[in-house]
């Protein structure tokens, strides 16, 4: 091809291109004149998006609450990085082992060594519980999530759901590799902490946060097959107390009070 006929064509393909461009963009510059118009109405003196849906959210009863200063050991937090630094304290000092009664601490070492067979058995690939992760029980752990908040990776369980059996195939081999590595993506170890203010308390103070934690959707795909088959092996085997009615299926506290 001669460097005429290469310019003729290029410019072919990108009057092509321009032409694709504007037929997607007119639909949506229709949209954004009677959008612009809505925003303009409801917020007349701000253009900034964040503040009409504020503006939005409360119309609909949703309170916007941003984290007033926090006090943490004598000193203050002003700005949200202070503020996260503030929080992050706090939630490993709450959360640190030495904090559990000492009952809970004494019981599970109990358990330990009660079930120390079990519980450090090597196991070998011709065990079960250690074959690879199957596309039903990738199906199964897919029906089971409900709606709620995606984690760092912007990957939602509604994917998964639409997502034909070639797609399931190929997120399936991720996992089993996972599964006969032993080694989890760091991604899915990152979460987005966020702090929810419980009703009455005082606000100034880090523990009147409750951390929620958005995770891994993917991740928690492979936990809930992961979880299934210990499930059923602690079952199975007798390890759990017979009086344990909590995260046990077919139970529930009934069960207690009627004994």
């Amino acid at each position: 091809m001669s460097q005429r006929s290469l310019f003729t064509y290029s410019h072919y393909i990108w009057s092509k291109y321009q032409d694709c461009t504007y037929i997607w963009r007119k639909p949506l510059d229709l949209f954004r004149y009677p959008l612009s118009n809505i925003t303009s109405r409801l917020c007349p003196h701000k253009s900034n998006s964040r503040d009409v849906w504020n503006k939005i959210h409360r119309l609909q009863g949703h309170q916007i609450c941003p984290v007033p200063l926090l006090k943490f050991n004598n000193q203050i937090a002003r700005d949200p990085l202070e503020k996260a630094q503030f929080l992050i304290k706090h939630y490993v000092s709450a959360s640190a082992t030495s904090n559990l009664p000492k009952e809970t601490i004494a019981h599970q070492g109990c358990f330990e060594r009660l079930h120390f067979d079990i519980l450090n058995e090597p196991g070998d690939n011709l065990d079960p519980i250690n074959l690879e992760l199957t596309l039903t029980e990738l199906k199964l752990a897919i029906g089971s999530r409900r709606k709620s908040a995606v984690g760092p990776d912007r990957v939602s369980y509604l994917m998964f759901g639409n997502m034909p059996d070639v797609a399931l195939l190929a997120w399936l081999r991720l996992f089993n590799l996972v599964w006969k590595v032993g080694v989890v993506p760091v991604a899915w170890k990152e979460a987005h902490v966020v702090p929810v203010p419980k009703p009455g308390k005082d606000k100034g103070a880090p523990s009147s946060y409750r951390p929620i934690g958005l995770t891994s959707q993917v991740g928690k795909l492979m936990e809930c097959m992961v979880k299934g088959r210990l499930e059923h092996l602690l079952e199975s085997r007798g390890v759990l107390n017979p009086f344990q009615s909590g995260f046990r299926k077919g139970r529930s506290t009934l069960d207690n009070l009627a004994r």
